[in-house]
């Protein structure tokens, strides 16, 4: 089990996988589906929410490989909005240390063809803090950390872009 925590060697580590995760995909597309070099497909059931409306995701192997990854709102690293100038502002997708704490189990597997389902209610934590609030109104993707046993280190694949449209 992983163990969420702080301080200047949790901040080091952090920044180090950070550092490390190298992203693939077809992150821009604008369509319903991001298909990624490794075969990992990641969609949501629609690409347009109505406020408060829950977002399925659906992570699907199309290698030959297994991987692994979480699933659920563990398995989401960022919640992406695009911005104004077109790139994307990265928001908490659940509370942070020191905020929170909480353990976090391993990732689960993925067999070649294996796809797992999940509901995401779409809900920003400011700065990391319990205050929640609703996504607002715009673009978004979810990013996701995964991996393959063969190379090891942790990969970033992005959904497709959605739309939480205005009430």
């Amino acid at each position: 089990m992983l163990k969420i925590f702080t301080g200047c060697g949790a901040f080091s580590f952090m920044m180090m996988i950070l550092f490390l995760t190298v992203p693939i995909g077809a992150g821009e597309s604008e369509t319903r589906e991001a298909v990624f070099p490794q075969s990992i497909l990641v969609t949501t059931d629609k690409v347009s929410y109505k406020p408060g409306e829950d977002v399925t995701i659906t992570i699907r192997n199309l290698s030959r490989d297994i991987i692994y990854a979480h699933v659920g709102v563990e398995g989401i690293k960022d919640v992406e909005k695009k911005d104004l100038q077109g790139g994307w502002e990265k928001l908490p997708p659940r509370c942070q240390p020191p905020h929170c704490f909480y353990d976090i189990g391993p990732p689960e597997e993925f067999g070649p063809g294996v796809a797992k389902t999940f509901v995401w209610k779409p809900l920003i934590y400011v700065g990391g803090t319990t205050t929640v609030l609703s996504a607002s109104p715009g673009t978004y993707r979810l990013s996701f950390l995964w991996q393959d046993r063969e190379r090891k280190g942790w990969k970033v694949a992005h959904s497709n872009n959605f739309d939480i449209e205005r009430p």
